[in-house]
């Protein structure tokens, strides 16, 4: 996902009797700076190119296997209509009930089917951020409501910033590299703490037992909601064995890329 601009600095700041080895994927979506370096440096046929074919991620047999190959190819994957059988369902909803669709999964379907928590373990993957019932936006407003009101959680005690509403419990997601924090662009973690410390509001975030503070201006720069998120930024986040959930409603948005994205964060068996 290195675009044009950053691939340009990297190759001057490298020495002339050094090698560079870029590792990829061009089949899922491209950087979201210029250019399509990884596609073009194949296509040019002055570089060597190694390609790995068998697949580990998945047990053999696995439908996702299947349905990733088969949409490769443009291919219009066979796969159950019924949740609970095998590791890929499809189902279909009109386009005006696929969010509401989505709320009850989370919320019911998906943990009744697979004894998990339906807010920290579910995760929804979407094609867009802002446009749509089914953007990652709407679904995380949609979806941080219906924990609120599965917990009783009180607006008074939550955390108003420019990026959202957030309160204790709620699942965010880290935007950018801090080192200074060890918390990295596309970490999850869990809001544990809202307090005033030397008369502002702060926000403490649990990311895997490690815990730091934000300000205001902190989390609008830092953090957004992570009930659901793009599949895009899905491709640079880590999560092991939790159900993934693709929500789309804007079908000219369904292109092959954002759906073998969306397969190949799928977690290993």
């Amino acid at each position: 996902m290195i675009d044009i601009d950053l691939a340009s600095k990297l190759l001057r700041a490298v020495p002339d009797h050094a090698a560079i080895c870029f590792v990829g994927d061009v089949d899922q979506l491209p950087p979201v700076g210029a250019g399509a370096l990884l596609t073009s440096l194949i296509d040019s046929g002055v570089v060597p190119v190694f390609r790995l074919l068998e697949i580990h991620r998945q047990q053999h047999g696995s439908q996702i296997i299947q349905v990733s190959q088969q949409l490769n190819s443009g291919e219009m994957p066979v796969v159950s209509t019924v949740l609970g059988e095998g590791d890929f369902v499809l189902l279909e909803e009109k386009p005006e009930h696929v969010a509401t669709r989505v709320r009850q999964l989370v919320e019911r379907d998906i943990p009744l089917l697979l004894d998990c928590d339906p807010f920290e373990d579910v995760h929804v993957l979407c094609p867009m951020k802002s446009r749509g019932s089914c953007s990652s936006q709407s679904l995380n407003a949609r979806l941080q409501l219906a924990r609120w009101q599965m917990n009783n959680v009180s607006p008074a005690k939550a955390v108003h910033s420019r990026q959202g509403v957030f309160a204790v419990g709620d699942k965010v997601m880290q935007t950018v590299n801090n080192t200074s924090r060890d918390v990295y662009n596309g970490e999850i973690g869990v809001v544990v703490a809202v307090r005033r410390s030397g008369g502002q509001e702060v926000m403490e975030v649990d990311f895997d037992d490690r815990c730091t503070s934000y300000t205001l201006e902190e989390i609008d720069e830092e953090l957004m909601l992570a009930y659901a998120f793009t599949v895009h930024k899905a491709q640079g986040c880590e999560v092991q064995r939790d159900p993934f959930l693709l929500a789309d409603n804007l079908r000219t948005q369904s292109c092959r890329p954002i759906g073998f994205g969306w397969l190949s964060v799928q977690p290993p068996d």
